[in-house]
């Protein structure tokens, strides 16, 4: 996805989103994501989800899923997963 289209996405501005990009090339854990340019238009950024990012944010929503399991209906669970899809 490309860095402009998804300034919206977050509520940051360009340069924070930028930052926060930076920041997770940088992880300490290793790369989640990569800044790659778009072959058709040079001007624009194209941010990648490295391995390492999938396998985070994978452990993320098995935690967020048991934690919303324990508290929330399945029609409410499925009523938000809907909203990241």
């Amino acid at each position: 996805m490309s860095l402009a289209s998804l300034v919206p996405k977050v509520g940051l501005s360009h340069s924070a989103l930028s930052r926060l990009v930076t920041r997770l090339e940088q992880h300490r854990s290793g790369s989640l994501v990569e800044r790659q340019i778009d072959t058709n238009d040079k001007r624009s950024v194209e941010i990648v989800i490295e391995e390492k990012g999938k396998e985070l944010y994978h452990e993320m929503q098995l935690l967020i899923n048991e934690s919303l399991h324990s508290q929330m209906s399945d029609k409410d669970i499925q009523n938000i997963n809907r909203l990241f899809e």
